[in-house]
């Protein structure tokens, strides 16, 4: 197989991809130009020395990073000290809430408890399990199971049936298919309907070997299955 040899898309002249960085040789293989044309940038060699805006301590920094502003901070205390003093009312309470009217920071739309309102009343709480059920794939119930790792999210990381805790799941004791399709989010994922189980026993759970009531739990085998 013959090498092909580039040709430089500006001066259609051959060259070599090969260029030597520091001290070594290596193969640019996107490189469409030569380097008369477009000359190599060692990234090591665009680093400038500047001095700190706050401090007055040289550093160095990249030329691309010195165009996006004119201060130049060696560290972010530096930074920090500049800002709190070009700007002593940021951390006071300047801005009023848009939905109580409360002082709040003037960097702030909303305070704690309006912004926690705003933000529960766009999770999926509110939303009908017939919303889910439009999609036919398999991962329709991925978000209804995102949501139930957070509200289980302080229990205890282990299964509540033999204290497994190197792989557990979050486990529905009713069954999402067993809500009718009015039913909200909030309802299937109620604490009370949900529980921490290892893989083994969700399993068992799911083709009813395995039931759950509160904190009471049962056990039944398969023969008795098999004879209902």
């Amino acid at each position: 197989m013959e090498k092909t040899i580039p040709i430089c898309e500006s001066c259609n002249k051959p060259f070599s991809r090969y260029v030597l960085i520091d001290g070594k040789t290596r193969r640019l293989k996107r490189r469409t130009k030569c380097l008369d044309c477009m000359p190599y940038r060692n990234p090591i060699a665009t680093r400038i020395e500047v001095s700190c805006t706050q401090c007055g301590e040289s550093f160095t920094r990249k030329e691309n990073d010195l165009k996006r502003s004119k201060n130049h901070f060696c560290s972010k205390s530096c930074a920090a000290t500049y800002n709190n003093k070009k700007y002593p009312n940021k951390r006071k309470l300047t801005n009023r809430c848009k939905q109580c009217n409360d002082l709040i920071l003037s960097r702030d739309e909303y305070c704690t408890i309006c912004s926690k309102k705003i933000k529960d009343a766009k999770s999926i709480v509110n939303n009908k399990l017939s919303d889910y059920l439009t999609r036919g794939d398999a991962n329709r119930y991925c978000s209804i199971r995102d949501h139930a790792r957070k509200v289980v999210k302080d229990r205890p990381k282990k299964c509540v049936a033999c204290g497994y805790k190197t792989h557990i799941e979050v486990a529905h004791i009713k069954e999402i298919k067993d809500f009718p399709k009015d039913a909200t989010i909030g309802e299937v994922n109620d604490p009370d309907n949900l529980t921490i189980l290892c893989r083994n026993h969700h399993w068992e759970m799911d083709h009813n070997l395995l039931k759950l009531t509160g904190t009471k739990r049962t056990r039944t085998s398969n023969l008795l299955i098999k004879a209902q």
